[in-house]
C-alpha cells in the first residue's frame, strides 16, 4: 500500500523532468542591430535646368560687406572706386544685391510694417538697378563721405537727429526697433552737403531705400501705385539725389 502511494507522488516529479529534458534550449538573446541608411548624394542638375530664383536670391543675400557704419563705407568707397574705373562688371556686382526685396527688408521692419509698407518698396515698385547707377555716379562727385545711423527705436523718439532724414519718422511705427538705418552725408569739394536716402542692413545683405516716407499713412504716393504682390505698376520716378 505505501509503495503504491509513493509511486503515485513520484509520477508527476518524473514527468516534469522528461518534458524538462526534450525541451528545446532557449538561444541566448542577442541585441538588435540596424543598418545606418545613408541619406542619397544630391543629383547633379541635368542639360537644360537652372537654379530656382529662390536661391539666386539666397546667394545675393549674402553680401561681402559688414552689416556696420564701417561695411557700409567699405562698400559705398567700392562702388566708387567701381564707377571711376568704369568697371562695369564690377558695379553691377555692388548695386544689384542693394535693390530692396522682400524677405530681407520684413527682418528691418515690424508685422503691421511688412504688411503696409514693404510690397511698396520691393520687386518691380522697388529702385532700378539702372536708376541705383545714376545715384551713384551723382555721389561720386563728392569730395568725402561719412555714414550715419540711427536705431528704428531712436528715430521714433526723434534722438540722433542728424543720422537720418527727418522724413523717416513718419514711417517710424513700421520700423524695428533694434534695427540700423544708415545715411550717406556726401561734402563736395565747394563744401556743400547732400545726403542720400537711407540704407539698411538686414538679412545678411545691404539695401539701399528710395524714399520709404513716399508711403506712409495717408500719403498721397500710396494711390498712385499698387502694392507688389497684386501688380507690377510703378509710380513715375523721381529726381535723383
Amino acid at each position: 500500500m505505501r509503495a503504491t502511494l509513493l509511486s503515485l507522488l513520484l509520477l508527476p516529479m518524473l514527468a516534469c523532468t522528461r518534458g524538462s529534458e526534450r525541451r528545446a534550449p532557449v538561444p541566448p538573446l542577442r541585441a538588435r542591430t540596424e543598418a545606418v541608411r545613408t541619406p542619397p548624394a544630391p543629383q547633379p542638375l541635368l542639360t537644360g535646368e537652372t537654379p530656382t530664383q529662390e536661391i539666386i536670391e539666397r546667394i545675393e543675400e549674402t553680401s561681402e560687406f559688414a552689416g556696420n557704419e564701417a561695411g557700409l563705407t567699405q562698400l559705398v568707397s567700392a562702388l566708387f572706386a567701381a564707377i571711376r574705373a568704369e568697371d562695369s562688371a564690377r558695379i553691377e556686382s555692388l548695386l544689384g544685391p542693394v535693390r530692396a526685396r522682400r524677405s530681407p527688408l520684413l527682418l528691418a521692419m515690424t508685422f503691421e510694417g511688412g504688411r503696409t509698407l514693404v510690397p511698396y518698396l520691393v520687386g518691380p515698385n522697388a529702385t532700378a538697378n539702372s536708376e541705383l547707377r545714376v545715384i551713384a555716379r551723382r555721389w561720386t562727385a563728392a569730395a568725402s563721405f561719412a555714414v550715419t545711423a540711427a536705431t528704428g527705436a531712436e528715430i521714433a523718439r526723434g534722438e540722433r537727429a542728424g543720422a537720418y532724414d527727418p522724413a523717416m519718422r513718419r514711417i517710424s511705427a513700421w520700423l524695428r526697433e533694434g534695427v540700423r538705418f544708415y545715411r550717406l552725408t556726401l561734402r563736395g569739394a565747394d563744401g556743400q552737403v547732400t545726403y542720400s536716402d537711407p540704407w539698411v542692413y538686414a538679412g545678411g545683405r545691404w539695401m539701399f531705400l528710395r524714399e520709404p516716407w513716399r508711403f506712409a499713412p495717408e500719403s498721397p504716393d500710396r494711390t498712385t501705385v499698387i502694392p507688389t504682390p497684386t501688380a507690377a505698376s510703378r509710380i513715375p520716378p523721381r529726381s535723383a539725389r
